[in-house]
């Protein structure tokens, strides 16, 4: 195989003096890198730390808000509850209130309306017994007339007088 023979060893190790450049060439690059990019790249961590904190902080402000103002929200329906309560207690108090009042006025208008009704009854009957009076007065009258138009004793006349006043006393 002849004319491609290769160094193995040199080709293992590398050559001293290549290595001492690219240490050379590592540690200038460190070292500007340091001085240079360093600084703004630990300024920009530090930045951002400081920024994700503040935001991590206001998240944690915003939440114990929230907490607040769900603790309010609850009392406020929980008051808002109780005063619902006692609203519809009281409109059931003043329904029955109302209710009661209702029959008591339907009672005494039915009571007046019977009590007027008995009046008009009593008030008819009277007018009746009236009427009925008249009607034997004046039957009693007539008779009375007959019999002193057949000129009947003066006895008899007397007697129906009697019996005339007496239905008209009753």
């Amino acid at each position: 195989m002849g004319s491609f023979e290769i160094d193995v060893a040199t080709q293992l190790f590398p050559n001293p003096l290549t290595i001492v450049v690219q240490l050379l060439a590592t540690t200038i690059i460190f070292v500007v890198a340091k001085k240079y990019l360093f600084k703004y790249g630990r300024d920009f961590l530090i930045k951002r730390q400081n920024k994700m904190q503040e935001v991590l902080d206001d998240a944690h402000n915003k939440q114990k808000e929230a907490e607040a103002y769900l603790a309010d929200a609850k009392e406020d329906l929980d008051k808002a509850r109780m005063v619902a309560a006692d609203l519809e207690v009281k409109a059931k108090g003043e329904a029955m209130d109302m209710r009661e009042k209702l029959i008591e006025d339907a009672k005494n208008e039915a009571d007046l309306i019977i009590d007027r009704a008995n009046r008009q009854v009593v008030a008819k009957q009277k007018e009746a017994e009236k009427e009925l009076k008249q009607h034997i007065v004046d039957v009693a009258l007539l008779a009375s007339q007959k019999l002193l138009a057949d000129e009947t004793k003066e006895l008899d006349a007397k007697a129906l007088d009697k019996i005339v006043e007496e239905l008209k006393n009753e």
